[in-house]
């Protein structure tokens, strides 16, 4: 009697949901992660290797102390970057100016804003126990930061600021308080039109402090720790500001966490990242708010282990280019990057306006991506602040490019929930004990490269490995692309030496539902995951 053929399953675009460790003991499809690290969502929705980073600084390091803090300054052409360090402020990427002057810091944390006076083009910068201080660009070149010196009234030395109509916008150090200036002058408190007004009349319960500011959709967003202010009529504040709206239980942990999103923010909240929009979101039938949903709560506890006691270190920005969020947490124990993935979750809000369909976000986490300080440019550059391990752990200013991580390899990962493989197949191998007999891997990745898969069944921690050598014949042909993508020669397309690969992998022992799991070492090239395909055996009948 003929053996019975091999039943096929395959496995479509593996981890492509994202990281989920909320569900991470139940059975799920292979579309998820319990484990995804240092990995990105390409542009045909596959996971993939991050990149790395490459280090920019050859000289004016502030030595062995962490670049805190990085912001770009902009005028439409020009990029400059701006740095904190070793309780000083440096001008520049190749080579660090100091440019704190007269000025004695003593912390890192400033949060640096952009400002035309509409003579001038400005900096200013405030951080808690400090004066608030500004510095004037000459073309492209800051000058010397000093303190911000009131022609009338007193400058707010608050933790936060951000600059609106024609205004700076500040808490002052009682973190109640927030102050406006006079119509584009910096040095105005009490004229001009400035003036000033006290949140703690409106948190709900009548308890919070300041934590972050923003605008949103023509209003001023004041976050709380535990809750949200929102109030219109900014453009002429001393007559019309009123309160429109609040949140109650909901507010913002990390002052840096904060990011325009188009018409949205993003934040980080006590109870994981937020939102603002789907916090605010109305029941057009009922016209009252609907729950509050979280962005990437799939992820969210995974996310919040790192957070509480790190707050002030934590790090954010939008990379527009790669379109995602990241979140970097400078952690004593873990220092970790998580990625939330929006790339093609833009749709048309009901009047014309586009917004990010949030629910659908993806997460991964990155290891050894260790930054401190984060930008990203309108020169389309993502900017870390990192210590270089190879140079005395000196302080740099590196971008996020190639597949190193300053020269160093690192691994990227991915491990599948537990999967019913019964379900996979349609019921076609149902309630039977599965016999696995290969895998077929197919990878995209420079050939040459390899990678190891793992698997194991039912619940049980012994799990079983193979190394995979992705072949150098340079023989697939290409599905995807035209020539000058990240991928190389092409995108996903064909070379001598970058591949579309099926790779074999034999399996050991057998079980009612599987894990697997692959990773790769990366370097220098890239490397993804599109498909894999299981070819079992049908036992006796599961128990």
């Amino acid at each position: 009697m003929p053996a019975a053929p091999l039943l096929s399953i395959p496995l479509q675009n593996p981890g492509s949901k994202g990281l989920n460790t909320l569900d991470s003991s139940n059975i799920l499809d292979v579309s998820w992660a319990v484990e995804l690290d240092n990995a990105v969502f390409d542009n045909a929705g596959r996971i993939a290797a991050r990149k790395g980073w490459t280090k920019l600084t050859s000289s004016g390091s502030p030595g062995a102390h962490n670049i805190e803090q990085i912001h770009c300054w902009e005028d439409g052409t020009n990029t400059v970057v701006i740095s904190a360090s070793n309780n000083d402020i440096f001008y520049g990427t190749t080579t660090l100016a100091s440019k704190k002057g007269a000025l004695t810091p003593t912390a890192n944390n400033w949060q640096f804003l952009n400002w035309d006076d509409g003579t001038n083009k400005k900096i200013v910068a405030w951080q808690k126990s400090h004066s608030p201080i500004v510095s004037t660009v000459t073309g492209t070149t800051p000058g010397n930061f000093a303190a911000i010196v009131a022609s009338t009234g007193t400058v707010p030395a608050g933790n936060c600021v951000m600059s609106a109509w024609g205004r700076l916008w500040a808490s002052d150090s009682d973190n109640l308080t927030i102050k406006y200036s006079g119509l584009l002058n910096e040095t105005q408190w009490s004229s001009g039109g400035a003036g000033s007004f006290d949140t703690r009349y409106y948190w709900p319960r009548n308890g919070d402090f300041i934590t972050a500011l923003a605008t949103y959709q023509d209003k001023l967003v004041v976050f709380g720790r535990k809750n949200i202010l929102i109030y219109g009529g900014t453009l002429s504040p001393s007559s019309s500001l009123a309160l429109v709206d609040s949140v109650e239980g909901v507010g913002c942990v990390a002052r840096d966490s904060v990011q325009s999103l188009g018409n949205d923010l993003i934040f980080l909240s006590e109870t994981g990242l937020r939102s603002l929009n789907r916090t605010l979101a109305v029941d057009r039938g009922t016209g009252s708010l609907t729950p509050l949903q979280e962005v990437a709560s799939q992820a969210r506890d995974t996310i919040l282990s790192y957070v509480f006691g790190n707050e002030t270190a934590i790090r954010s920005c939008y990379n527009v280019k790669e379109g995602f969020y990241v979140l970097a947490i400078p952690n004593s124990t873990q220092h970790v990057v998580f990625i939330i993935d929006l790339k093609g979750l833009k749709t048309q809000g009901l009047l014309g306006n586009e917004q990010i369909d949030i629910d659908r976000a993806r997460v991964a986490r990155w290891t050894g991506w260790s930054t401190y300080g984060l930008a990203y440019g309108r020169n389309q550059v993502m900017y870390g602040g990192f210590a270089d391990t190879t140079d005395s752990n000196n302080g740099v200013i590196g971008w996020y490019t190639g597949y190193l991580d300053n020269a160093t390899s690192y691994t990227f990962s991915w491990k599948s929930p537990w999967i019913d493989l019964g379900a996979q197949d349609q019921g076609e191998s149902g309630n039977f004990l599965k016999i696995p007999k290969e895998m077929q891997i197919y990878t995209v990745g420079y050939a040459g490269g390899t990678y190891a898969v793992t698997h194991g069944y039912d619940f049980n921690t012994i799990y079983f490995a193979n190394n995979i050598t992705i072949p150098g014949n340079g023989s697939a042909t290409s599905e995807w692309g035209t020539p000058g993508s990240e991928w190389g020669l092409s995108e996903y397309g064909y070379s001598t030496t970058f591949n579309i690969e099926k790779n074999k992998s034999y399996m050991l022992s057998s079980g009612q539902v599987i894990q697997i799991g692959v990773s790769a070492s990366i370097s220098s090239n890239a490397f993804a995951l599109q498909r894999i395909d299981i070819y079992l055996k049908r036992g006796r009948s599961a128990r």
